[in-house]
């Protein structure tokens, strides 16, 4: 729909149209054998960082699995792997390679700097790129070329709200870790339940500098005006660390 009202705009404003033709007028097209590139930190020349790859090397197993599932439906796939070693230097070499050129899919990388690079790639070379972990909405962002596999973190603590605004009574309370992702949750959340009509009692962070002090806040802000508390909000995937 947004391909067909842009041509309805070049048209009646007499654009031109090669200054719009990114990601535009090019049509999908259905191919004998589709290229994926996968590019994750295995870090496989790195003995010490074994537990840290071994999530990829599961991911990597379930894409196998995937292909050969599709493979015996009659599609036909080219696999080639990465390894992005979380390095920039790195996956710009990798950028530059011309199985990654002619690739119909990236799978990775994952980290934030990596992400963001391979993110621009994508969108300036029109090909699909997934993000299995990262949950930046920046990333997909004015870009229809990334995908994330699941919900942004902002979504996520909006959805939340959603089902938080069927509580009784009106405050909340937001804690939050000292992870990135965890303030984006806190304050998406808190702009969605103000946005419902709540009011946010208290947003503070714990991390293991105010841990000890932790048990005595929530006690106190429990006490305090009980009856209007509706709900505690939680912005953190292990604890307050």
């Amino acid at each position: 729909e947004e391909k067909i009202y842009l041509e309805y705009l070049i048209q009646d404003y007499s654009l031109d149209p090669d200054k719009f033709e990114l990601g535009v007028f090019r049509k999908s097209v259905k191919k004998e054998r589709y290229s994926i590139a996968v590019i994750l930190p295995f870090n496989h020349d790195d003995r010490h960082k074994l537990g840290l790859r071994l999530r990829y090397y599961e991911m990597l197993f379930g894409i196998e699995k995937a292909i050969d599932s599709l493979t015996q439906k009659g599609y036909a796939f080219d696999l080639h792997i990465f390894d992005s070693k979380n390095d920039t230097s790195e996956v710009a070499k990798i950028l530059k390679d011309q199985r990654v050129i002619e690739a119909d899919l990236l799978f990775g990388p994952v980290f934030p700097k990596t992400s963001e690079m391979v993110a621009q790639f994508a969108q300036e070379q029109e090909k699909m790129y997934v993000n299995p972990l990262s949950g930046h909405e920046s990333l997909i962002l004015g870009n229809r070329f990334t995908y994330l596999f699941g919900p942004s973190y902002e979504m996520e603590a909006k959805r939340v709200a959603d089902f938080t605004d069927t509580l009784p009574h009106d405050h909340v309370i937001i804690l939050y870790g000292n992870k990135e992702k965890d303030s984006l949750k806190a304050f998406a959340y808190k702009a969605e339940v103000e946005r419902l009509g709540k009011k946010v009692r208290d947003i503070r962070q714990f991390d293991r500098s105010n841990m000890n002090s932790l048990s005595s806040y929530i006690e106190r802000n429990i006490a305090y005006k009980k009856d209007t508390l509706s709900h505690i909000y939680v912005a953190s995937d292990y604890g307050f660390m």
